[in-house]
This record gives C-alpha cells, sequence and structure tokens, in this order.
C-alpha cells in the first residue's frame, strides 16, 4: 500500500523539499523568499488554487528558460573577449545543426522563442495575474484552514 499526500497548501508541485534548497542558495534573498513562499502556501488554500500554482510553476519555467537564454546572448555581446568567444563557438556549432536539419533555417530556435508572437514568448510570469483579481474573488472557497 502505497503512502498517499492529501493535497493542501503544503503539498505542491513545489514543496518544502524546494523553498529548503533555494534558502540554501548562497545568491537567495531570505525576506523576499519568506515571502513569496507565504502566499504560496497561501494560494494553496483556494479551491482552485493548486491549478493556478500550476499555471504560474509553468510559465515561471518557460520564463527562467528565456531569461538563461538572454543573458547568454548578453554575455555573448558584452561579456570578456574568452566569454564572447566562447558563446561564438557554441552557438555557430548550434546553428550548424540546425542548418543541417531545417533547410530553411534563418534563425536559432532559442531566439525566436524570445520574439513576441512565438508559441511560448519571453515574459514576466507576474502578467499572468491580473492586478484585480485577488485570491478571495476568483479562486473560490478556501478549503485548508
Amino acid at each position: 500500500m502505497t503512502n498517499l499526500v492529501v493535497p493542501g497548501p503544503h503539498t505542491s508541485i513545489l514543496d518544502d523539499y524546494h523553498y529548503r534548497k533555494l534558502a540554501q542558495h548562497p545568491q537567495c534573498d531570505k525576506k523576499q523568499l519568506r515571502e513569496l513562499w507565504r502566499q504560496w502556501l497561501k494560494l494553496g488554500e483556494y479551491k482552485n488554487g493548486e491549478s493556478q500554482r500550476n499555471n504560474l510553476f509553468s510559465a515561471c519555467a518557460e520564463w527562467g528558460k528565456h531569461h538563461e537564454s538572454y543573458a547568454e546572448i548578453q554575455k555573448g555581446l558584452h561579456g570578456s573577449l574568452e566569454e564572447r568567444e566562447e558563446f561564438e563557438a557554441r552557438w555557430t556549432a548550434s546553428a550548424k545543426s540546425e542548418a543541417a536539419e531545417f533547410p530553411d533555417w534563418k534563425m536559432w530556435t532559442a531566439v525566436e522563442d524570445l520574439r513576441e508572437g512565438a508559441p511560448t514568448p519571453c515574459r514576466e510570469p507576474r502578467c499572468l495575474l491580473h492586478d484585480r483579481l485577488t485570491p478571495d474573488n476568483f479562486l473560490g472557497d478556501r478549503i485548508y484552514q
């Protein structure tokens, strides 16, 4: 018989394990992490809170990939000589690989995803949250107290 975890504010796609890992990161702003974690737990108390948390997680994961690509490109454009050379070599290899696969290749797929109008454009995840909609009037009744 398996040990089932009862859904609630403390069990989610991100849980205490992830909180502890983030808190251990040397660049972690602990005050900001505590506040965001408090909001994350509160969101899980609502009837539709878990689906909202899953949506936020998906958006943040996609945004994180875009952010890493953008940061890498910035380093390649404005970094040290070694960083620019490494960037050039890595992206040239990627271009050759993609161009061999797609005859009409014009742009790296990672870069195309950063553009507006792409299937998953680079956006700040918080833009998915409407300013005037609070959890109390959007997510339904609280089910965990």
